[in-house]
């Protein structure tokens, strides 16, 4: 592909227009001058003796940033807040009437239940009257916040 030299005038210009910054850190050369004075002449020009001079000597390291102090880690979640927005999400409206406080006592029994050994299906017909499917959803909730082996276990069986 071929560009035109207009093209390529257009492209320099405009590279060179993005690099000076904003027109107002670039001062006219003379009070009727209306054009914008080079940014680069004077970055390239060659030092006067003086300048020479006192460049002679070595060149100063650049001082150090302080390293950033290490955040502290995010929170985990209370797993109270994530049992209750289970829960309380609508899927599980038979659970609904129960205050928080005796639905996470619950939880964590089910979970007590679950590490002292009881198998899973014991553990789900011990809610005897309540609706099947709320329930489980009511056992998994638990095991999400709670006892992460038996929500891992109620993935297997269920997926």
């Amino acid at each position: 592909m071929k560009v035109s030299a207009a093209a390529t005038t257009l492209i320099l210009a405009l590279l060179l227009t993005a690099c000076a910054g904003p027109a107002s850190e670039v001062a006219p050369t003379s009070a009727d001058d209306t054009t914008t004075a080079d940014p680069w002449s004077e970055s390239f020009a060659d030092p006067s003796p003086s300048e020479q001079s006192q460049n002679t000597h070595k060149a100063k390291k650049p001082k150090r940033t302080p390293k950033a102090k290490p955040t502290a880690q995010p929170a985990e979640p209370d797993p109270d807040d994530i049992f209750l927005s289970r829960v309380r999400d609508g899927s599980a409206p038979s659970f609904e009437a129960f205050p928080d406080d005796q639905l996470v006592n619950l939880a964590q029994a089910v979970c007590g239940d679950w590490d002292d050994g009881l198998a899973w299906e014991q553990i789900y017909a011990s809610f005897g009257d309540y609706d099947a499917i709320e329930s489980a959803y009511f056992m998994a909730a638990a095991g999400e916040a709670y006892c992460p082996s038996l929500y891992r276990y109620m993935q297997k069986r269920i997926l």
